[in-house]
């Protein structure tokens, strides 16, 4: 569950591809320099960089949180940020990264158990 004091803003990594450069690793250690008790990874279009996200943010001692900063299918090519709030939010994810370019009305079919921010 997304609690009080978290930060929520894209947060991405190298997975998404010509935008982000830190790996997950840089990314958690700073966290916990600054004494995050959570962080969420928010890359493009992917869920890449979860699994390396959540084993960096386990040896810091930093809860991960799932998230996908999606690009829809619109024709200003917006983007809509989504985290998984449990596990059912972390398959919705999956479901909507596999299906990102479908109109945004057929997308939130999709969308059980997602915090939008």
């Amino acid at each position: 569950m997304v609690g009080a004091g978290l930060v929520s803003r894209p947060v991405h990594s190298a997975y998404s591809l010509l935008d982000g450069a830190s790996s997950p690793e840089a990314l958690a250690a700073r966290a916990a320099e600054l004494g995050y008790a959570a962080l969420a990874l928010t890359d493009h279009d992917s869920l890449a960089g979860l699994v390396a996200h959540a084993q960096a943010c386990a040896a810091h001692g930093i809860r991960p949180i799932a998230g996908v900063e999606l690009t829809l299918a619109d024709e200003e090519g917006s983007h809509l940020t989504l985290l998984a709030r449990d596990g059912h939010g972390y398959a919705s994810l999956a479901r909507l990264v596999s299906t990102a370019q479908l109109p945004l009305h057929s997308a939130w079919a999709h969308c059980a158990g997602l915090h939008d921010k």
